[in-house]
Protein backbone atom coordinates (compact mmCIF):
# COMPACT_ATOMS: atom_id res chain seq x y z
CA UNK A 1 0.00 0.00 0.00
CA UNK A 2 1.46 3.39 -0.80
CA UNK A 3 0.45 5.94 1.63
CA UNK A 4 0.65 9.46 -0.40
CA UNK A 5 1.15 12.76 1.48
CA UNK A 6 0.36 15.82 -0.65
CA UNK A 7 1.32 19.25 1.43
CA UNK A 8 -0.67 21.94 0.98
CA UNK A 9 0.10 25.27 2.42
CA UNK A 10 -2.27 28.16 2.93
CA UNK A 11 -0.44 30.16 0.40
CA UNK A 12 -2.10 32.85 -2.42
CA UNK A 13 -1.19 29.96 -4.82
CA UNK A 14 -3.70 27.74 -3.25
CA UNK A 15 -6.76 29.70 -4.19
CA UNK A 16 -5.77 29.40 -7.61
CA UNK A 17 -3.50 27.13 -9.50
CA UNK A 18 -1.95 24.98 -7.17
CA UNK A 19 -5.17 24.53 -4.85
CA UNK A 20 -6.61 23.46 -8.54
CA UNK A 21 -4.05 21.11 -9.24
CA UNK A 22 -4.11 19.40 -5.48
CA UNK A 23 -7.70 19.23 -5.70
CA UNK A 24 -7.06 17.49 -9.11
CA UNK A 25 -4.83 14.86 -8.07
CA UNK A 26 -6.71 14.02 -5.38
CA UNK A 27 -10.21 13.62 -7.11
CA UNK A 28 -8.13 11.36 -9.82
CA UNK A 29 -6.04 8.88 -7.39
CA UNK A 30 -8.29 8.17 -4.46
CA UNK A 31 -10.42 6.04 -5.95
CA UNK A 32 -7.41 3.50 -6.22
CA UNK A 33 -7.09 0.05 -4.18
CA UNK A 34 -3.31 0.43 -3.23
CA UNK A 35 -3.26 3.91 -2.39
CA UNK A 36 -4.11 5.49 0.92
CA UNK A 37 -4.13 9.33 0.21
CA UNK A 38 -3.26 12.05 2.83
CA UNK A 39 -3.94 16.37 2.47
CA UNK A 40 -1.23 17.88 4.86
CA UNK A 41 -2.94 21.31 5.12
CA UNK A 42 -0.57 23.60 6.63
CA UNK A 43 -0.98 27.08 8.36
CA UNK A 44 -5.34 27.10 7.36
CA UNK A 45 -6.96 28.43 10.15
CA UNK A 46 -10.21 26.89 9.68
CA UNK A 47 -9.39 24.83 12.95
CA UNK A 48 -7.57 26.36 15.67
CA UNK A 49 -5.83 22.90 16.97
CA UNK A 50 -4.33 20.68 15.17
CA UNK A 51 -6.87 17.56 13.30
CA UNK A 52 -6.61 14.44 11.83
CA UNK A 53 -10.13 13.77 10.08
CA UNK A 54 -11.30 11.43 7.21
CA UNK A 55 -13.35 12.74 4.19
CA UNK A 56 -14.73 11.17 1.58
CA UNK A 57 -11.51 8.10 1.84
CA UNK A 58 -8.99 11.02 1.97
CA UNK A 59 -6.97 11.36 5.48
CA UNK A 60 -7.01 15.31 6.61
CA UNK A 61 -4.47 16.55 8.68
CA UNK A 62 -4.61 20.59 9.60
CA UNK A 63 -1.94 21.66 10.97
CA UNK A 64 -2.39 25.33 11.99
CA UNK A 65 1.13 27.23 12.76
CA UNK A 66 1.66 30.85 12.64
CA UNK A 67 1.16 32.59 9.20
CA UNK A 68 4.79 33.89 8.68
CA UNK A 69 6.16 30.88 9.13
CA UNK A 70 8.00 30.08 5.54
CA UNK A 71 9.91 33.58 5.76
CA UNK A 72 13.70 32.13 4.98
CA UNK A 73 15.10 35.29 6.13
CA UNK A 74 18.44 34.03 8.28
CA UNK A 75 16.87 34.92 11.54
CA UNK A 76 14.31 32.48 10.99
CA UNK A 77 15.58 29.21 9.05
CA UNK A 78 16.42 27.75 12.78
CA UNK A 79 12.64 28.28 13.61
CA UNK A 80 11.73 27.16 10.15
CA UNK A 81 13.10 23.51 11.25
CA UNK A 82 12.01 23.83 14.56
CA UNK A 83 8.39 23.92 13.02
CA UNK A 84 8.92 21.45 10.58
CA UNK A 85 10.35 18.67 12.89
CA UNK A 86 7.38 19.73 15.30
CA UNK A 87 4.95 19.24 12.37
CA UNK A 88 6.43 15.61 11.49
CA UNK A 89 6.65 14.68 15.26
CA UNK A 90 2.36 15.30 15.70
CA UNK A 91 2.19 12.52 12.16
CA UNK A 92 4.53 9.90 14.42
CA UNK A 93 1.20 8.20 15.32
CA UNK A 94 -0.37 8.47 11.40
CA UNK A 95 2.98 7.57 9.42
CA UNK A 96 5.70 5.47 11.98
CA UNK A 97 4.84 2.13 10.72
CA UNK A 98 4.02 3.06 7.15
CA UNK A 99 6.54 1.45 4.82
CA UNK A 100 5.70 2.97 1.93
CA UNK A 101 5.18 6.42 2.57
CA UNK A 102 5.69 9.40 -0.29
CA UNK A 103 5.73 12.93 0.45
CA UNK A 104 4.37 15.14 -1.80
CA UNK A 105 5.98 19.31 -1.77
CA UNK A 106 4.48 21.72 -4.15
CA UNK A 107 6.55 24.81 -2.76
CA UNK A 108 9.94 25.47 -2.54
CA UNK A 109 9.85 26.39 0.90
CA UNK A 110 8.32 23.35 1.96
CA UNK A 111 12.09 22.48 1.65
CA UNK A 112 12.74 21.81 5.55
CA UNK A 113 9.24 19.84 6.21
CA UNK A 114 10.51 17.36 3.87
CA UNK A 115 14.04 17.37 5.08
CA UNK A 116 12.08 16.49 8.61
CA UNK A 117 9.94 14.03 7.09
CA UNK A 118 13.02 12.22 5.18
CA UNK A 119 15.17 11.83 8.19
CA UNK A 120 12.16 10.74 10.41
CA UNK A 121 11.04 8.24 7.70
CA UNK A 122 13.46 7.57 5.71
CA UNK A 123 11.08 8.03 2.76
CA UNK A 124 10.12 9.34 -0.74
CA UNK A 125 10.18 12.66 -1.88
CA UNK A 126 8.93 14.16 -4.64
CA UNK A 127 8.35 17.51 -5.86
CA UNK A 128 6.14 19.53 -8.51
CA UNK A 129 7.31 23.07 -9.64
CA UNK A 130 4.57 25.12 -10.18
CA UNK A 131 5.58 28.37 -10.95
CA UNK A 132 8.41 30.78 -12.34
CA UNK A 133 11.12 31.47 -9.77
CA UNK A 134 10.97 35.03 -9.88
CA UNK A 135 7.20 35.64 -9.41
CA UNK A 136 7.33 33.54 -6.12
CA UNK A 137 6.79 35.89 -3.71
CA UNK A 138 7.57 36.49 -0.02
CA UNK A 139 10.88 35.09 0.37
CA UNK A 140 14.09 36.68 -0.21
CA UNK A 141 15.27 35.57 -3.92
CA UNK A 142 19.07 34.53 -2.89
CA UNK A 143 17.62 32.13 0.28
CA UNK A 144 15.66 30.93 -2.28
CA UNK A 145 17.67 29.83 -4.76
CA UNK A 146 20.57 28.49 -2.20
CA UNK A 147 17.30 26.68 -1.01
CA UNK A 148 15.81 24.85 -4.39
CA UNK A 149 19.76 23.68 -4.37
CA UNK A 150 19.92 21.69 -1.48
CA UNK A 151 15.70 20.62 -2.57
CA UNK A 152 16.70 19.62 -5.73
CA UNK A 153 19.33 17.10 -4.10
CA UNK A 154 17.21 15.98 -1.58
CA UNK A 155 13.97 14.84 -3.37
CA UNK A 156 13.48 11.71 -5.36
CA UNK A 157 12.02 13.49 -8.31
CA UNK A 158 11.02 16.65 -9.50
CA UNK A 159 8.09 17.34 -11.57
CA UNK A 160 7.95 20.36 -14.20
CA UNK A 161 4.69 21.13 -15.49
CA UNK A 162 5.98 21.95 -18.98
CA UNK A 163 8.54 21.70 -21.02
CA UNK A 164 9.74 24.97 -20.81
CA UNK A 165 9.29 24.84 -17.02
CA UNK A 166 11.74 21.91 -17.00
CA UNK A 167 14.14 24.21 -19.28
CA UNK A 168 14.12 26.25 -16.84
CA UNK A 169 14.91 24.44 -13.76
CA UNK A 170 18.07 23.31 -15.59
CA UNK A 171 19.48 26.44 -17.25
CA UNK A 172 18.29 28.78 -13.84
CA UNK A 173 17.92 26.29 -11.14
CA UNK A 174 21.09 24.12 -11.94
CA UNK A 175 18.59 21.13 -11.55
CA UNK A 176 19.75 17.48 -13.02
CA UNK A 177 17.85 16.55 -15.81
CA UNK A 178 18.15 12.98 -14.91
CA UNK A 179 15.61 13.73 -11.92
CA UNK A 180 13.17 15.88 -14.13
CA UNK A 181 9.91 14.30 -14.87
CA UNK A 182 7.17 16.44 -17.26
CA UNK A 183 4.13 15.85 -16.32
CA UNK A 184 1.06 18.23 -17.80
CA UNK A 185 -1.40 19.62 -15.67
CA UNK A 186 -4.86 17.47 -16.21
CA UNK A 187 -8.32 18.48 -15.37
CA UNK A 188 -11.89 16.81 -15.87
CA UNK A 189 -14.50 19.73 -15.63
CA UNK A 190 -18.53 19.35 -14.74
CA UNK A 191 -21.18 18.85 -17.68
CA UNK A 192 -21.62 21.18 -20.15
CA UNK A 193 -24.43 23.79 -19.29
CA UNK A 194 -26.93 23.00 -22.27
CA UNK A 195 -27.60 25.93 -24.28
CA UNK A 196 -30.84 27.07 -23.53
CA UNK A 197 -29.65 27.12 -19.65
CA UNK A 198 -26.82 29.65 -21.14
CA UNK A 199 -29.36 32.22 -22.38
CA UNK A 200 -31.21 31.85 -19.03
CA UNK A 201 -27.70 32.27 -17.60
CA UNK A 202 -26.97 35.22 -19.34
CA UNK A 203 -30.14 36.98 -18.54
CA UNK A 204 -29.74 36.27 -14.64
CA UNK A 205 -26.01 38.03 -14.80
CA UNK A 206 -27.82 40.77 -16.77
CA UNK A 207 -25.34 40.34 -19.44
CA UNK A 208 -28.32 39.52 -22.59
CA UNK A 209 -27.36 42.83 -23.60
CA UNK A 210 -23.54 42.27 -24.83
CA UNK A 211 -23.27 40.55 -28.29
CA UNK A 212 -19.71 39.52 -27.43
CA UNK A 213 -18.41 38.84 -23.90
CA UNK A 214 -14.51 38.34 -23.49
CA UNK A 215 -13.55 36.33 -20.33
CA UNK A 216 -10.08 37.20 -18.38
CA UNK A 217 -10.16 34.74 -15.32
CA UNK A 218 -6.99 34.69 -12.72
CA UNK A 219 -5.09 37.68 -10.24
CA UNK A 220 -5.76 40.64 -10.82
CA UNK A 221 -1.98 41.46 -11.14
CA UNK A 222 0.35 43.16 -13.34
CA UNK A 223 2.52 40.23 -14.47
CA UNK A 224 -0.12 38.46 -15.97
CA UNK A 225 -1.15 41.19 -18.41
CA UNK A 226 -4.10 42.74 -16.95
CA UNK A 227 -3.45 46.36 -18.28
CA UNK A 228 -2.42 45.28 -21.45
CA UNK A 229 -5.58 43.57 -21.53
CA UNK A 230 -8.03 46.40 -20.38
CA UNK A 231 -6.23 48.86 -23.18
CA UNK A 232 -6.62 46.26 -25.93
CA UNK A 233 -10.65 46.30 -24.42
CA UNK A 234 -10.74 49.82 -24.73
CA UNK A 235 -10.25 50.14 -27.93
CA UNK A 236 -12.43 46.66 -29.25
CA UNK A 237 -15.40 48.60 -27.45
CA UNK A 238 -14.63 51.77 -29.46
CA UNK A 239 -15.85 50.13 -32.36
CA UNK A 240 -18.22 47.12 -31.09
CA UNK A 241 -20.18 49.33 -28.03
CA UNK A 242 -21.75 46.06 -26.85
CA UNK A 243 -19.00 44.20 -26.19
CA UNK A 244 -18.20 43.53 -22.92
CA UNK A 245 -15.31 42.40 -20.53
CA UNK A 246 -15.56 39.81 -17.37
CA UNK A 247 -12.60 40.15 -15.29
CA UNK A 248 -13.21 37.22 -12.72
CA UNK A 249 -10.33 37.14 -10.04
CA UNK A 250 -9.05 39.07 -6.78
CA UNK A 251 -6.42 41.94 -6.64
CA UNK A 252 -5.54 45.35 -6.63
CA UNK A 253 -7.22 46.32 -9.53
CA UNK A 254 -10.63 45.43 -7.91
CA UNK A 255 -10.19 48.79 -5.80
CA UNK A 256 -9.73 50.80 -9.13
CA UNK A 257 -12.82 49.65 -10.98
CA UNK A 258 -14.60 52.46 -10.84
CA UNK A 259 -12.71 54.04 -12.62
CA UNK A 260 -13.10 51.98 -15.84
CA UNK A 261 -15.63 51.25 -18.58
CA UNK A 262 -18.67 50.37 -17.79
CA UNK A 263 -18.81 47.36 -19.69
CA UNK A 264 -15.66 45.64 -18.20
CA UNK A 265 -17.46 43.87 -14.92
CA UNK A 266 -14.92 42.69 -12.24
CA UNK A 267 -16.83 39.39 -10.87
CA UNK A 268 -14.22 39.33 -7.35
CA UNK A 269 -13.44 35.68 -6.61
CA UNK A 270 -15.63 33.43 -7.75
CA UNK A 271 -16.21 29.30 -6.89
CA UNK A 272 -15.43 26.72 -9.94
CA UNK A 273 -18.64 25.79 -10.57
CA UNK A 274 -19.77 29.64 -11.23
CA UNK A 275 -16.42 30.26 -13.55
CA UNK A 276 -16.93 27.21 -15.51
CA UNK A 277 -20.95 28.82 -16.47
CA UNK A 278 -19.16 31.99 -17.58
CA UNK A 279 -16.66 29.94 -19.78
CA UNK A 280 -19.87 28.94 -21.62
CA UNK A 281 -21.02 32.33 -22.09
CA UNK A 282 -17.94 34.15 -23.08
CA UNK A 283 -17.00 34.15 -26.53
CA UNK A 284 -13.13 34.12 -26.22
CA UNK A 285 -11.19 33.73 -23.25
CA UNK A 286 -7.81 35.46 -22.82
CA UNK A 287 -4.86 35.02 -20.98
CA UNK A 288 -2.51 38.07 -21.52
CA UNK A 289 0.41 36.89 -18.70
CA UNK A 290 4.17 37.81 -18.83
CA UNK A 291 4.79 34.25 -17.55
CA UNK A 292 2.95 31.17 -17.44
CA UNK A 293 3.17 27.86 -17.06
CA UNK A 294 0.67 25.03 -17.74
CA UNK A 295 -2.73 26.97 -16.29
CA UNK A 296 -5.32 26.06 -15.06
CA UNK A 297 -7.34 28.38 -16.43
CA UNK A 298 -6.40 28.00 -19.61
CA UNK A 299 -7.05 24.40 -19.73
CA UNK A 300 -10.25 25.00 -18.52
CA UNK A 301 -11.79 27.27 -21.01
CA UNK A 302 -10.65 24.81 -23.32
CA UNK A 303 -11.91 22.00 -22.27
CA UNK A 304 -15.31 24.45 -22.21
CA UNK A 305 -14.92 24.72 -26.03
CA UNK A 306 -13.80 28.54 -25.40
CA UNK A 307 -11.38 29.71 -27.76
CA UNK A 308 -8.57 31.80 -26.18
CA UNK A 309 -5.96 34.31 -27.14
CA UNK A 310 -2.87 34.04 -25.00
CA UNK A 311 0.32 35.51 -25.25
CA UNK A 312 3.23 33.59 -26.53
CA UNK A 313 5.52 32.99 -23.31
CA UNK A 314 6.42 29.81 -21.06
CA UNK A 315 4.53 26.65 -21.59
CA UNK A 316 1.14 28.51 -23.33
CA UNK A 317 2.93 27.96 -26.58
CA UNK A 318 3.32 23.75 -25.56
CA UNK A 319 -0.72 24.32 -24.72
CA UNK A 320 -1.89 26.30 -27.86
CA UNK A 321 -1.66 25.69 -31.13
CA UNK A 322 -1.84 28.86 -32.91
CA UNK A 323 -4.75 29.06 -35.43
CA UNK A 324 -5.64 25.35 -34.21
CA UNK A 325 -7.17 25.91 -30.76
CA UNK A 326 -6.46 29.30 -30.08
CA UNK A 327 -4.47 32.62 -31.18
CA UNK A 328 -0.93 33.72 -29.82
CA UNK A 329 -0.29 37.08 -29.94
CA UNK A 330 3.12 38.28 -30.64
CA UNK A 331 4.90 40.36 -27.56
CA UNK A 332 7.01 43.22 -26.81
CA UNK A 333 10.04 43.38 -24.57
CA UNK A 334 9.76 45.95 -21.55
CA UNK A 335 12.56 47.75 -19.76
CA UNK A 336 12.21 45.01 -17.47
CA UNK A 337 12.79 42.20 -19.90
CA UNK A 338 9.26 40.74 -19.68
CA UNK A 339 7.03 39.16 -21.98
CA UNK A 340 4.34 41.89 -22.24
CA UNK A 341 1.49 41.14 -24.81
CA UNK A 342 1.71 43.71 -28.05
CA UNK A 343 -1.95 45.05 -27.54
CA UNK A 344 -2.50 45.84 -30.94
CA UNK A 345 -2.10 41.99 -31.12
CA UNK A 346 -4.36 41.13 -28.45
CA UNK A 347 -6.78 43.52 -30.76
CA UNK A 348 -6.35 41.20 -33.31
CA UNK A 349 -6.70 38.03 -32.04
CA UNK A 350 -10.27 38.83 -29.73
CA UNK A 351 -11.44 40.38 -32.96
CA UNK A 352 -10.21 37.37 -35.24
CA UNK A 353 -12.72 35.16 -32.93
CA UNK A 354 -15.47 37.35 -31.89
CA UNK A 355 -15.85 38.69 -35.67
CA UNK A 356 -16.05 35.20 -37.61
CA UNK A 357 -18.06 32.48 -36.12
CA UNK A 358 -16.57 30.07 -38.63
CA UNK A 359 -13.28 30.71 -36.86
CA UNK A 360 -14.26 30.91 -33.26
CA UNK A 361 -16.23 27.57 -34.25
CA UNK A 362 -12.92 26.01 -35.32
CA UNK A 363 -10.93 27.20 -32.58
CA UNK A 364 -13.65 25.83 -29.97
CA UNK A 365 -13.72 22.35 -31.71
CA UNK A 366 -9.89 22.39 -31.86
CA UNK A 367 -9.61 23.91 -28.09
CA UNK A 368 -12.06 20.55 -26.37
CA UNK A 369 -10.52 18.29 -28.50
CA UNK A 370 -6.81 19.68 -27.26
CA UNK A 371 -7.92 18.84 -23.73
CA UNK A 372 -8.89 15.25 -24.48
CA UNK A 373 -5.85 14.67 -26.18
CA UNK A 374 -3.27 15.85 -23.62
CA UNK A 375 -4.80 17.51 -20.55
CA UNK A 376 -7.01 14.79 -19.00
CA UNK A 377 -7.07 14.40 -14.88
CA UNK A 378 -6.61 10.67 -15.68
CA UNK A 379 -3.39 11.37 -18.09
CA UNK A 380 -1.92 13.37 -15.17
CA UNK A 381 -2.75 10.52 -12.16
CA UNK A 382 -1.53 7.87 -14.59
CA UNK A 383 1.51 9.55 -14.97
CA UNK A 384 1.84 10.39 -11.23
CA UNK A 385 1.17 6.85 -10.40
CA UNK A 386 3.69 5.70 -12.89
CA UNK A 387 6.11 7.80 -11.35
CA UNK A 388 5.86 6.61 -7.98
CA UNK A 389 6.50 2.81 -8.73
CA UNK A 390 9.21 3.94 -10.67
CA UNK A 391 10.99 5.51 -7.42
CA UNK A 392 9.51 2.81 -5.03
CA UNK A 393 10.94 0.09 -7.31
CA UNK A 394 14.57 2.03 -7.74
CA UNK A 395 14.37 2.56 -10.97
CA UNK A 396 15.81 6.05 -12.76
Amino acid sequence: MINWVIVDNNDRGSIYGVGTFINELIKGVSKEKLIDIYLLKVGYRVKKEYSVEKVDGITIINIPIPSNWIELDHECISRQKKIAKRIVSLTTDLFEKKKELVIHLNYIYQFFLGEAFKAEYNCKLIYTHHAEMKLEKSISSNNLFSLSDELFCLVDRVIAVTNHGKRNLINDMKATEDKIEVIYNGIDLPLKVQKNNLTKLKRKLNLIKYDKIIMYAGRLDKEKGIYELLDAFELINKNHPNSCLIMAGTGKLLDQQAEYNANIIFTGFVDRKFLCELYRIADVGVLPSYEEQCSFVLLEMLQSGLPVVANSVGGLIEIINHGTNGFLTEYIINEENKKIPSVDSLVTGIIEITGNEHTASRYSKGAEASVQKFFTRAQMCSKYIDLINSIRSGQS
